[in-house]
């Protein structure tokens, strides 16, 4: 077996491949044009959310039996047609949940309290306590959109800070939803009644801009928007109008339809606070997503090899 890791990946996993005397290259700065031309080298290849997996890659991928998703989405990657050439796609669904989970509580707090601006506003010799009275967390009410493992998990969390939980979710019930600790809302109701949105959905073509102009209209003055899910899932002009005009008190994001973006007007809000995607970014995450993503790559293609084997032995 051959593979191509395309990002890196923690060392733990290139470990477990040279364990297992898997011939592997890294190539972490590849490009889209250095990929198309090598793919068709390989059994595997191992990619983050950057590297897309479309009709023209995988139309030059003739030996490609496996892509390995090094973290939770799978947008990237042309689903029906990598399933109709014979091509496994796996990812590793549960190993960002607490480090996803923890950041988007800590993006509750420090919008809440205005940890950030008081930040930049103290380093900057001013010392200014009344500007920056914040908000406690208990009381409020959170709405999360999508309750997977990591919507889920925030809703666990948020309970225990004594917050009272929504949730809008179209695949589970209100028995489901209940279950995991929160009330079934429209979208709607949740973003009327909600003090935080937190948005947990996969991106797709149902959740594309599925929070925009109309949407931010219906949220209640002074309330919190925050998106550690995908870019693209929120209208990101609409949502510099509503926080330009101060109607939306703050948002988070850790995610941007383009990434890295260097243009957003989102940039000029002090009220916005954005990151570069870190999400996944803790080292117990990144330990978890290395090990499980290689294990099953490996784990497949030895599977196909056998096959293989044993087809030739019984045409002997």
């Amino acid at each position: 077996m051959k593979i191509l890791i395309t990002r890196p990946i923690h060392e733990d996993g290139l470990t477990l491949l040279r364990s297992k005397g898997v011939d592997f290259v890294c190539s972490f700065s590849i490009s889209r044009e250095e990929l198309l031309d090598s793919v068709s080298s390989y059994d595997a290849i191992i990619i983050r959310s950057d590297v897309k997996v479309d009709r023209e890659l995988l139309m030059r991928a003739k030996n490609l039996k496996v892509v390995g998703v090094a973290g939770i989405g799978v947008n990237q990657v042309d689903l029906p047609l990598a399933r109709s050439l014979g091509i496994e796609v796996m990812n590793v669904p549960d190993g960002s949940v607490e480090s996803v989970a923890q950041l988007a509580i800590g993006f509750f707090i420090a919008a809440a309290r205005k940890i950030v601006v008081a930040c930049v506003d103290t380093k900057q010799k001013n010392w200014n306590k009344a500007a920056y009275t914040g908000h406690t967390l208990d009381g409020k009410t959170l709405g999360i959109v999508a309750l997977g493992r990591i919507g889920t998990r925030v809703a666990e969390i948020a309970n225990a800070l004594k917050m009272r939980v929504i949730a809008y979710d179209p695949y589970l019930d209100e028995s489901d939803i209940r279950a995991r600790g929160a009330q079934k809302v429209e979208l709607e109701e949740l973003l009327r009644e909600s003090d935080f949105v937190s948005i947990h959905s996969p991106l797709n073509n149902e959740t594309y801009r599925l929070i925009g102009a109309k949407e931010l209209a219906l949220m209640k003055e002074d309330s919190f928007l925050f998106n550690l899910a995908r870019g693209g899932i929120v209208d990101e002009d609409a949502l510099y109008e509503v926080l330009a005009s101060g109607r939306l008190k703050a948002a988070g994001l850790d995610v941007m339809e383009v990434e890295p973006d260097k243009q957003s007007r989102l940039f000029e809000l002090d009220n916005v606070f954005i990151t570069p995607h870190i999400g996944a970014g803790t080292v117990e995450s990144q330990q978890y997503i290395a090990r499980s993503i290689v294990t099953k790559v490996t784990d497949y293609l030895d599977q196909v090899e056998e096959k293989r084997a044993s087809l030739e032995a019984v045409a002997y």
